[in-house]
């Protein structure tokens, strides 16, 4: 063997280093990614929905407390967060549970729309 080659640190060392850091750099993403959701949660007063849109045809919504309204076109629900609007095309509700504050929507959706009213002002957010 040459000089030359005994300087370079071989390739399994050079990935062993690679994978350690990449790890390490992930975690902190991690931690960071599930600080920034507790100082939310902690924000909301401990309230927390979750909405999971799968391919714009099947949205599962948590934190329900009740349907207002619905049609094949606008579902209008009251949450943990507000009124929540959704529009779409051959919607239906596929679950429903208040017990468990669950509701699964599937068709078509186009719009998912929050409205916070209160007597100060009302907002209007978009999603």
């Amino acid at each position: 063997m040459n000089s030359e080659q005994s300087s370079f640190p071989s390739s399994k060392i050079i990935k062993n280093e690679y994978n350690y850091i990449y790890s390490k750099v992930r975690k902190e993403k991690m931690k960071m990614v599930i600080d920034e959701k507790k100082n939310a949660l902690n924000q909301m007063n401990g309230t927390m929905q979750n909405l999971i849109l799968e391919n714009r045809a099947k949205l599962s919504i948590s934190g329900v407390k009740d349907v207002l309204s619905f049609d094949d076109q606008v579902v209008i629900m009251h949450t943990e967060l507000g009124l929540l609007t959704v529009k779409g095309e051959t919607l239906k509700i596929s679950k429903l549970s208040l017990d468990t504050q669950d509701v699964i929507i599937e068709g078509e959706v186009n719009t998912l729309s929050y409205s916070n009213n209160s007597s100060k002002e009302q907002e209007r957010r978009t999603i």
